[in-house]
Parts: structure tokens; sequence; C-alpha cells
């Protein structure tokens, strides 16, 4: 076989050369063509949201002031305290005037008085209270507490029959106590 001239060789190499470029440009283009044109959803995840900082807390609303209690009133001490009073109990009721004079006494200790002496004494038919002078506010208030309205001072009696001057108030249980 001849050779073919060597422009032949090169005029064929270019040619097949170029239809090779050919066939791969159209290979590329068809693939390309052929690609899936749905671009992937790349969707970056969202961010997750920063924890939002917790609330500060709201002060605490300052407790009211507890009110004041209202000071309790002072006793008033314009008169005589049972406390201060000394009593001497005489039994003018004749029978059973120990009894009455127990009562009194019971009576009186329990209101706070303070009782110096029972004694005996002539009979009576009123229970009577005697004071000596200058106690005659102390004399009312034994009154008071025994129910007794019937209130001398000691200087109504005679010198004889006077009380002792060391007892406030002296009161001479009577019949009627009975």
């Amino acid at each position: 076989m001849r050779a073919l001239p060597t422009s032949a060789v090169r005029a064929l190499a270019v040619g097949v050369g170029f239809v090779v470029l050919v066939g791969a440009a159209f290979a590329g283009v068809g693939a390309w063509q052929a690609r899936d044109t749905t671009a992937p959803e790349t969707v970056a995840p969202e961010p997750e949201p920063e924890p939002a900082p917790a609330p500060e807390p709201e002060p605490a609303p300052e407790p009211e002031p507890e009110p004041e209690p209202e000071p309790e009133p002072e006793p008033v001490e314009d008169g005589p305290q049972p406390a201060d009073v000394t009593v001497q109990l005489l039994d003018g009721a004749g029978d059973g005037g120990a009894a009455v004079v127990a009562e009194a006494r019971t009576t009186l200790t329990d209101a706070g008085f303070r009782i110096a002496a029972s004694n005996n004494a002539r009979p009576y038919d009123t229970t009577t209270i005697f004071y000596t002078v200058g106690f005659e506010e102390e004399a009312r208030l034994v009154g008071e507490t025994l129910g007794v309205t019937e209130i001398n001072p000691m200087t109504d009696l005679p010198p004889e029959r006077r009380l002792s001057d060391g007892v406030m108030v002296h009161v001479v249980l009577g019949a009627d106590r009975r």
C-alpha cells in the first residue's frame, strides 16, 4: 500500500481530531442538558433561636409596715387603789357573825384590799363603815365593794368608842348581813 502523503495524514488527523472534539462537545452539551436542573434545596438550617434571657424577677413588693399597736391605756389612778387600803372587820352581827365576817373578808381580799384585823364589836343593826380622818375615798371604795352605803368619819364616834387610827377603814358588819 501506498503511503498517504503526510499532508493527507495531517489533514485526516486534524479531521479525526475535529470529529472527536465535536463529538465530545456534543456529548458534553447533552450531558449538560440532561442534568437535573432542579437545584437541591440546600436550605441552611435556621439557627436555633437563642433562649430568651430569663426575665428579671420583679422586685418583691415591700411589705406594708405593721400598724403600731395602740398603747394600752394606763390605769387611771385618780383615786385610791384597793391594794393601798387597810381594812379592819368588826363582827357586830351577833349570832352567825363569824360567817358574815368570813364572807366580807373573802370579798375584800379578792378585790385586792388588805385586811389589817378582825375583831368583835357591840351589836349593830345596819352594817356601817367608819373611816379614819383623811380616808373618806378609801371608805367609799370599800363601801362600793361590799354594797354598803352607811359611811361615816370616826369623829362621829365618842372618843371612848373610836377605833384604831392606824387602820384607814373600819367595817362594822351588822345584823342586816345575816
